[in-house]
This record gives structure tokens, sequence and C-alpha cells, in this order.
């Protein structure tokens, strides 16, 4: 599914209503949502709303949300998750996560189970927790990322990079907490 083509910021934001007797769930059924243009995704909270790849292989494996480059991107107050063989997030463009919660996406050949990011990342607020992938269960980086006050647990690798994995690239971390991933090589929490 396309998202936004139009070169100016698209602003989503979901009927508090809805919300207001339970929490819902988006399923994604046959593909990931690929944002190819400026836009702003304001969630009523990562309690009340998921987007889920419900345990299926999305076509083409990219992410239950695909960030293309060159865009600017806000995610906010969400869950994405359940991504089967799906990055929770693959980022090229620029990217700021708040609020959101990326929880048990697998790639299990490929590299950023929760977030695979090429471009620059922000993520604030966020929990990312229960990822799986062969290098940064959590954070694949391979470019800039700026993480505050935000959450990595029970993330695994089965290479380097339980939590976060950064390759050629620049991570900034103040006030997180990184605890109780896990890798088969190196660093559990940092590689």
């Amino acid at each position: 599914a396309l998202a936004n083509a139009d070169p100016d910021t698209d602003v989503i934001r979901f009927e508090p209503s809805l919300f207001e007797t339970a929490s819902r769930t988006i399923t994604l059924r046959q593909d990931h949502l690929e944002l190819t243009g400026n836009v702003i995704v304001y969630g009523p909270g990562a309690d009340l709303l998921s987007v889920s790849a419900n345990h299926k292989l999305l076509a083409g494996g990219n992410g239950v949300f695909t960030v293309a480059a060159g865009i600017d991107v806000t995610l906010y107050g969400l869950t994405i998750a359940d991504g089967n063989g799906n990055h929770g997030i693959k980022n090229a463009g620029n990217l700021r996560v708040d609020h959101v919660v990326v929880s048990d996406n697998a790639v299990i050949e490929d590299f950023g189970g929760g977030i695979s990011n090429s471009g620059t990342l922000e993520l604030t607020n966020s929990t990312i927790v229960g990822n799986f992938a062969a290098a940064g269960g959590g954070l694949y980086n391979e470019s800039e990322a700026t993480i505050e006050n935000s959450t990595f647990h029970f993330n695994h690798a089965t290479g380097d990079g339980g939590a976060i994995q950064s390759v050629n690239g620049s991570v900034v971390i103040a006030n997180s907490t990184i605890s109780s991933n896990s890798a088969d090589a190196h660093g559990g929490g940092i590689a």
C-alpha cells in the first residue's frame, strides 16, 4: 500500500471516540505500509492502537512500515508489532519515532528486527521490546540515530547486538535503558 504521494506533509489522526471503550488493532493482510511522502501519523497511544503484521510475511518483506529515502516521517502514539520476516520499521528517510512501542518483529536472515535504519532516526519516549534478527535485534543502524528516554529490552540477535548494532554509522544515547537483551555472538546490549 502506498501512503502519501503528495509532496506536502500529510497528517493522519485517529478519531479519539474509536478508543473510548477498547484498544484497536489494524491488521495488515498482504502488504506493508510504504510511506513515500512526508507524513505525520498521530496515534492515540501505544496502549490503544497497534499496527500488526499478524505474524505473516508481508509482500516485499520490508517492514510493517517502510520509509522511503528523502522524506520526513513522524510516527507518534502507536504500537508496531508482529512482523514475521519483516522489520517493524525499515527507514531510509528522516524518521522521528515518539511514544511508540516496536515489539515482536523478527527477521531471521536480515538485520534490525525492530528497526533497520539507513537514514536519520530520532527515537524518543519509546520502547523496543521482544524483537529478533541476525544482527541488531532491536535496532540495526548504518547511518545516524539518536535515542532519548527510551527502553530496549528482551531483544535478541543470532549474531551481534541484541539490542543495538551500529555499523558505519553513529548512535547517540541519552537517558535510556538497555537491559535483558541477548546476542549469540557479541554485545547483548550494544555492538
